[in-house]
């Protein structure tokens, strides 16, 4: 034990402690990513940027964390992943709209874009779902899991990332929670992007011209709190069950084989 805790401190004797890193690495990424974004210019260039700022914060995570140890890809539980995901991210939507009512937000200006629907589609649809889930489980979660419990770890790295990632606080506070628990208890980044996908995956859809078409969900009304139906919020619900279910089954330990005496 006592060797364990010098080998950590000279780890970070001459780089980053983790829990200023944890902190530092989303505001980083993000600066990161526009400065890139504006030195390549607009369009096309959101894709790139996007990949490369997410590349440098991995790098630099590297002597903080040293490299996430491989993981088997848990085939079988990653649909059950994306479904919980995807209730998750309904019954979310649904504890934004009372936080609307709680804080409304304020509308932002939309102004006409030169960046082709495919980009933005790929972009909100893809690659930020991977590079959210990559600064949430492996920087920030594994920065924190070296000085905490796994439990409050994961508790404030959800809270930490949702407090910059949008105006809606607890709705992204959730979104997060469903792959750090999984990442927590797998270590398995697959599983944690096939959980979060849906949180900005379903919103892709929109550049397309395909929406579900539920009030309070994808259609809204400006200044206006508009509710998603009961049936709705159940759907979301039921969702996350049987997702959860096999999930959860999965993880529990099979118990020892009894020996016999004699």
């Amino acid at each position: 034990m006592k060797q364990a805790m010098e080998q950590q401190e000279q780890k970070h004797e001459h780089g980053l402690h983790p829990f200023l890193w944890a902190f530092l690495a989303p505001p980083l990424w993000s600066l990161l990513v526009w400065v890139i974004y504006l030195g390549l210019g607009e369009g096309v260039a959101s894709l790139p940027a996007l990949v490369l700022g997410t590349l440098l914060i991995l790098r630099i995570n590297v002597p903080v964390n040293g490299i996430p140890p491989l993981r088997p890809v848990y085939w079988r539980l990653l649909l059950p992943a994306l479904i919980a995901g995807i209730g998750v991210t309904m019954l979310a939507s649904e504890l934004g709209n009372i936080w609307a009512l709680l804080s409304p937000p304020e509308p932002l200006p939309e102004g006409p874009s030169i960046t082709p629907p495919w980009i933005h589609a790929f972009e909100v649809g893809l690659l930020l779902p991977v590079s959210l889930t990559a600064l949430t489980c492996a920087v920030t979660f594994r920065s924190l899991a070296q000085i905490m419990i796994p439990q409050v770890a994961l508790l404030l790295s959800a809270a930490w990332m949702a407090s910059w990632t949008a105006d809606v606080w607890p709705q992204w506070f959730v979104f997060y929670l469903l792959p750090l628990w999984l990442y927590e208890k797998t270590g398995s980044l697959s599983l944690a992007l096939a959980a979060f996908f849906p949180t900005t995956g379903l919103s892709a859809l929109e550049f397309f011209g395909v929406q579900p078409g539920i009030p309070g969900f994808d259609v809204t009304i400006p200044n206006e709190i508009v509710w998603q139906p009961v049936w709705f919020d159940a759907l979301g619900g039921l969702l996350l069950l049987v997702g959860m279910a096999p999930i959860i089954n999965a993880l529990v330990p099979l118990p020892e084989p009894k020996r016999r005496e004699g």
